[in-house]
């Protein structure tokens, strides 16, 4: 099916296939710009308008932000602004200090769109195809 007409909605688009033998099941249209790569790395978070830090777990990564999970529950709200810290799972142990932005808060789990989006040359293998 042509999901041309859907590139502009800003909702979730979740449509019925059904199978040849007959189920019908249904599928969510994947929207995200770049590549997410599934992770398990710690590491630690800084508020940058309050005094509140402790130690994270990055679940996902893009080149765009991650996806993460607080050891304690906090008081962040939706537009506060992160300073993260922690090593990649590649060989080298990269070591990613940057600023995000909070765009998505379910209990402890945090989604953080990075403000800046540029990465060096040595995490170019992390994000295959991009």
């Amino acid at each position: 099916k042509d999901l041309s007409g859907f590139k502009d909605a800003n909702k979730r688009i979740q449509l019925k296939c059904k199978c040849p033998c007959g189920h019908v099941f249904p599928v969510i249209q994947e929207r995200r710009n770049g590549f997410r790569r599934n992770v398990t790395v710690t590491g630690a978070y800084f508020h940058n308008q309050r005094e509140i830090r402790g130690l994270i777990t990055v679940k996902n990564i893009s080149k765009s932000g991650v996806g993460l999970v607080l050891s304690t529950k906090q008081s962040i709200n939706k537009g506060d602004k992160l300073q993260l810290k922690f090593n990649l799972d590649n060989s080298r142990k990269s070591f990613v200090d940057k600023e995000g932005v909070v765009k998505k808060i379910e209990d402890n789990y945090v989604g953080v769109q990075f403000i800046d989006e540029t990465w060096g040359d040595e995490l170019k293998d992390y994000f295959p195809g991009e």
